[in-house]
C-alpha cells in the first residue's frame, strides 16, 4: 500500500524536494531517502487518511534534516577549504613568522583566540590545540608543521581560518570579529503550545501573527490553520488542488496592516486574499507570469491600485518586486537599490514583511543588508545587520555551500523589525536581532534557549517562536525591554 502511494505521488515528492535540493542532495537523492523512510513507516498506514499528505509531510522531513546539516556543518567546511585553498604560501608564512616574533607565546595564543571567538565551539577547540601545539615548537618548524596536518582536515581549516583571521584581515570572519551585539534582557517564556500527536499543528512550514491577537501556520504547504494565542484553531482554509480554495504550493504568507491574509501560491501562480478574522476568502487572481521562480520571493499587501507586491519574472534579479492588480494587470516596478549588490537571482533570495502602517521591509537569506519601504513600496532607508555578511558569489547553478547563512526569517510590528539570524556565531538560529522600522537603528539582541525555526510578534507585544526539533512547538515570550513600543 505504502509503494503504491509513493508511485502515485511520485510527482509531488519532488516538487517538494526541488525546493531544499543542492548540487549535493538532488531531488532524486531527497524523495529516495523519504521513500525509505516512508517504507520503513508502512505501520502508520492504517491510520493515514490523506496519503498524499503523509509522503509529502515526509519529504519535507526528511528535506529539512538535510538542510539542516548542511547549515550547521557550513563553517567547518569553509574553514577547511580555506586552509586547502593555499592560505598558509609562503607570504602569508612571512607575516606569520613576524607575527610570531613579535609577541609572547601566551599572549600571541590569547590574541588568536580572542579574536577566533565567533567560530563554533569545536573549530575554536581546534584553533585552541593547533595555538599550543605551535608554542612548543620553533616557528619555522611550527609552519611547516601546519601545513603537513594532512590526516586532520579540520585541523588545517581551524589553523587556515586563525591565520586568516590575523594576518589578511579582510575576510568574512575578520568582518564579524569587529561587530558587537548588545544583549537585551532574556525573553521570559510565558506559554508552550505543544503538539505531540500532530492534530494540532500538523507539519507546520510558515508562521505569521494575526491581527486578532492569535497567530496562523501554513500545513504541508496546501492549508492555512489560524489559531488564538492559547493554541486553539479558529480557522482553517485550503487543501491541495487546482481549483477555487485549493493550493499547489504556498510559497509565502503575510498579513496586512487592515488584517487580510495575503497566500502566495507558487505553483499555480496565483494570490489569494483571506479575511483573517473569518478565513473567508475576499479575492484570488492569477499573476502576470507563472509558475513562479523556485527561489523564495515574498508576497506583500500592495497600495492603491496595486493589490499584491511580488516578484513574478523568472531572471529578474534587478527587480525589488512587481506591482499587481487583481485584475491580473502588471501595474509597474521597483528595481533593486544600487546598494544591494546582490548581482544574481539566487544570491537576492529574500524575505518580506509588512511594519504595520509604516510599510513594509526585506531581508535577504545570504546577505545582512536590510530594506525598509514605504507603503507605496518606495525604499526608506538600508541598514546593515549587526553582523556584516556581504553577498556571495554564485556558482551555477547554486550559490556557494561554504557560504553562511544570514537571515531565516524575520518578523515586524509597527516599531521595531526582528530579525531570525544564522551567521556565524556560537549561537546561531537562536539569536533575534531588532531594529527600529523608522530609521534601520539596531537596537539590541535577544538570546533564545532552543533554536527558532520561525517567529511572529503578536499583537499583544509577545513574541511566538516555532520550535521544530522534537515536536511542532509554538513558544510565547514576553520581552522586558525598554525599547519604543
Amino acid at each position: 500500500m505504502v509503494a503504491g502511494w509513493l508511485v502515485e505521488h511520485h510527482a509531488a515528492m519532488l516538487r517538494v524536494a526541488a525546493s531544499f535540493a543542492d548540487s549535493v542532495h538532488g531531488p532524486d537523492d531527497i524523495v529516495s531517502r523519504a521513500c525509505v523512510v516512508a517504507l520503513e513507516r508502512h505501520w502508520q498506514a492504517e491510520d493515514v487518511t490523506r496519503p498524499r499528505g503523509w509522503v509529502l509531510a515526509i519529504t519535507k522531513s526528511v528535506a529539512l534534516q538535510l538542510v539542516r546539516k548542511r547549515d550547521r556543518r557550513s563553517e567547518l567546511r569553509g574553514a577547511a577549504t580555506l586552509a586547502d585553498s593555499g592560505l598558509l604560501d609562503s607570504r602569508d608564512g612571512d607575516v606569520f613568522r613576524e607575527w610570531q616574533s613579535s609577541r609572547a607565546p601566551d599572549e600571541r595564543r590569547e590574541r588568536a583566540l580572542e579574536i577566533a571567538r565567533r567560530l563554533p565551539h569545536a573549530l575554536r577547540t581546534l584553533v585552541d590545540h593547533v595555538l599550543r601545539v605551535h608554542n612548543r615548537l620553533h616557528s619555522r618548524m611550527a609552519l611547516i608543521r601546519c601545513r603537513r596536518l594532512q590526516g586532520w582536515a579540520r585541523a588545517r581549516g581551524a589553523c587556515g581560518v586563525t591565520f586568516l583571521l590575523l594576518f589578511l584581515g579582510s575576510g568574512l570572519l575578520a568582518q564579524a570579529e569587529g561587530q558587537s551585539r548588545r544583549w537585551l534582557p532574556a525573553p521570559m517564556l510565558q506559554a508552550s503550545i505543544v503538539d505531540r500527536d500532530g492534530t494540532r499543528f500538523g507539519n507546520p512550514t510558515q508562521m505569521v501573527a494575526l491581527p486578532a491577537g492569535g497567530f496562523a501556520l501554513v500545513h504541508d504547504y496546501v492549508e492555512v490553520h489560524a489559531f488564538d494565542s492559547a493554541g486553539e484553531l479558529g480557522w482553517k482554509y485550503g487543501r491541495y488542488g487546482e481549483g477555487p480554495h485549493e493550493f499547489g504550493f504556498i510559497q509565502d504568507i503575510d498579513v496586512s496592516a487592515e488584517g487580510e491574509v495575503f497566500i502566495l501560491d507558487r505553483y499555480l501562480g496565483r494570490v489569494s486574499v483571506i479575511d483573517g478574522r473569518t478565513g473567508r476568502l475576499n479575492i484570488a487572481f492569477r499573476l502576470p507570469s507563472q509558475p513562479l521562480p523556485l527561489i523564495g520571493y515574498g508576497i506583500l499587501p500592495g497600495h492603491e491600485e496595486a493589490r499584491a507586491l511580488v516578484v513574478p519574472e523568472r531572471g529578474q534579479d534587478t527587480l525589488l518586486w512587481v506591482a499587481v492588480s487583481d485584475d491580473h494587470r502588471r501595474l509597474g516596478s521597483e528595481t533593486m537599490p544600487l546598494e544591494v549588490e546582490c548581482g544574481h537571482q539566487l544570491v537576492c533570495e529574500h524575505f518580506t514583511t509588512v511594519t504595520g502602517s509604516r510599510g513594509s521591509a526585506v531581508a535577504f537569506r545570504w546577505s545582512n543588508k536590510l530594506l525598509f519601504l514605504e507603503p507605496d513600496g518606495t525604499v526608506r532607508t538600508i541598514a546593515d545587520g549587526v553582523e556584516a555578511i556581504p553577498f556571495p558569489e554564485v556558482e551555477i547553478p547554486r550559490v556557494d555551500p561554504q557560504w553562511p547563512t544570514a537571515v531565516i526569517d524575520f518578523t515586524a510590528d509597527s516599531s521595531h523589525l526582528f530579525v531570525l539570524f544564522a551567521g556565524l556565531t556560537e549561537a546561531a538560529r537562536r539569536v533575534v536581532d531588532v531594529y527600529s522600522v523608522v530609521d534601520g537603528d539596531y537596537r539590541g539582541s535577544f538570546l533564545f534557549p532552543g533554536d527558532v525555526t520561525d517567529l511572529a510578534i503578536l499583537s499583544d507585544g509577545r513574541l511566538a517562536t516555532l520550535d521544530l526539533e522534537y515536536f511542532p512547538t509554538v513558544h510565547l515570550w514576553a520581552l522586558t525591554w525598554r525599547g519604543e513600543r
